[in-house]
């Protein structure tokens, strides 16, 4: 056999004996699909795993926001009123994606019940009050840093843009008569640091401790002074990853 036909009939395969036995005609493509879907399998399961969903419930803390009302009204219930934003709870749900095993993006849907206070100075020594409960949403995205994304227990930094809304504030003054104070919306930025740990070393399920900051400033359209909304948050809850 000349080189020629060797050339011609393509790679051989070498028997103990030293005999060459012509390669199968599939193996030469075969080799080449193994070697093109090698990285996509390798993608495939480096991806595998990074969607993330949580559940949290934990309270929230204010520092005793205080928004002011003058007014205007006369007669016995007239005066300087003011208003103070508790303490409250709070139900939260966020979506994770990490498209590397430390970076990831995260969306998030919160509701705080915060208790408020409600204070009419009417002239000395007359004050009135009025206790309530008012909820505040706030949308949050952002990025979060994994700093140990191969050990069991995960710590997990993290900083968000997010939208915070109040309900409208009502004050009863008397019978048949209230004041209530109306927010706009405020976007402010915020910090979230956590602890991921997972039931088992190879459950989906696992349980997690943060704590957030929120930074923003909610705008008074009622003529009052502007609420000052930086919550900070203890929860704790379960996700779930796939």
């Amino acid at each position: 056999m000349t080189n020629h036909d060797e050339r011609r009939r393509g790679p051989a395969i070498r028997t103990a004996e030293g005999e060459s036995l012509p390669a199968p005609r599939w193996l030469a493509p075969a080799a080449l699909c193994l070697a093109l879907t090698a990285p996509v399998t390798a993608l495939a399961a480096e991806i595998e795993g990074r969607w993330a969903l949580r559940a949290t419930a934990g309270t929230v803390s204010t520092a005793d926001d205080v928004a002011t009302i003058a007014a205007t009204q006369s007669g016995p219930v007239a005066g300087e009123a003011t208003h103070e934003l508790g303490d409250g709870t709070e139900l939260g749900l966020a979506l994770g994606y990490r498209p590397t095993r430390r970076i990831g993006v995260e969306l998030g849907y919160y509701v705080a019940d915060h208790d408020t206070t409600f204070t009419l100075r009417s002239g000395e020594p007359r004050v009135l009050r009025d206790d309530d409960t008012v909820a505040v949403e706030t949308v949050t995205a952002g990025v979060a840093y994994h700093l140990r994304p191969e050990r069991r227990v995960d710590v997990v930094l993290g900083a968000f843009v997010a939208m915070s809304k109040a309900d409208d504030l009502v004050f009863h003054r008397e019978i048949g008569r209230r004041d209530k104070l109306s927010f706009d919306d405020d976007v402010g930025p915020g910090l979230r640091a956590a602890v991921v740990v997972p039931f088992a070393a190879s459950s989906p399920w696992h349980l997690v401790a943060e704590a957030r900051y929120v930074s923003t400033i909610l705008e008074s359209d009622s003529g009052g002074r502007d609420l000052e909304y930086d919550p900070i948050t203890l929860a704790i809850g379960v996700g779930y990853r796939w």
